[in-house]
């Protein structure tokens, strides 16, 4: 999360200069499936604020009796499985997204094993996004004079290959500028002007996405996918 224009920003953001602000870790923990608790399987996570500890479940020596060990864990912020996704947008992304409205450059990246929540929580994430960037700029718009103009674009990871997915799956080569940022090329970006377009490219990048079985489901993405909007 850092300024793209770093005066600019810091005069509109109320920024410090335009420092690098950082990378902020957040948990989000699931509840346990119906099916899991069928199988036997237990809870052995304590979400906090800020911390999680693992119970972890270990044998005795004498190979009769069991006993825990526990771990604890800190992060930027940590949330249950009561929270609802409201609670995760506001705690984890709110700030990038208003950030990007006020001419920041941000990244958001989820970290899971299949079957974590990934997908359930990244859609509500950008639904929420879409619609509080949109806000965000008509406030801008009503402001001042400026007119903005917000592109999407979509490409895989998949091993050492990288494709353009709103381009019929099309090579792209990733190409490292004069000021050392990595960028795709070349790539088509998208002009959208509302947040149900933005969704709809989105979803349609979601479901052209090339899957491979993993064992945990039957059509498991094993890529990466990254959505960038300007």
């Amino acid at each position: 999360y850092s300024p793209r224009h770093p005066s600019a920003a810091a005069t509109r953001a109320g920024d410090d200069g335009g420092r690098d602000r950082g990378v902020r870790v957040c948990v989000r923990k699931r509840p346990l499936f119906q099916h899991e608790t069928g199988q036997g399987e237990y809870d052995v996570l304590t979400a906090g604020q800020r911390d999680v500890v693992v119970h972890d479940a270990r044998m005795h020596s004498d190979m009769r009796n069991m006993f825990l060990n526990h771990h604890c864990f800190g992060f930027d912020a940590v949330f249950s499985e009561a929270a609802g996704n409201d609670q995760v947008y506001a705690g984890s992304v709110g700030h990038v997204v208003q950030g990007v409205a006020h001419g920041m450059a941000g990244t958001v990246l989820m970290y899971g094993q299949t079957g974590s929540g990934k997908t359930y929580t990244m859609s509500a994430i950008y639904e929420k996004a879409a619609y509080e960037l949109f806000d965000s700029i008509d406030k801008e718009r009503g402001e001042g004079d400026e007119d903005f103009t917000i592109t999407v674009s979509c490409i895989e990871l998949a091993g050492d290959k990288c494709r353009d997915i709103l381009n019929e799956g099309r090579t792209v080569q990733l190409l490292t500028g004069k000021n050392g940022e990595v960028q795709p090329y070349p790539v088509v970006e998208i002009p959208v002007g509302d947040p149900e377009e933005l969704l709809s490219f989105v979803r349609m990048a979601a479901s052209l996405r090339a899957t491979e079985a993993t064992g945990v489901h039957d059509h498991s993405s094993r890529s990466h996918a990254i959505c960038r909007i300007f």
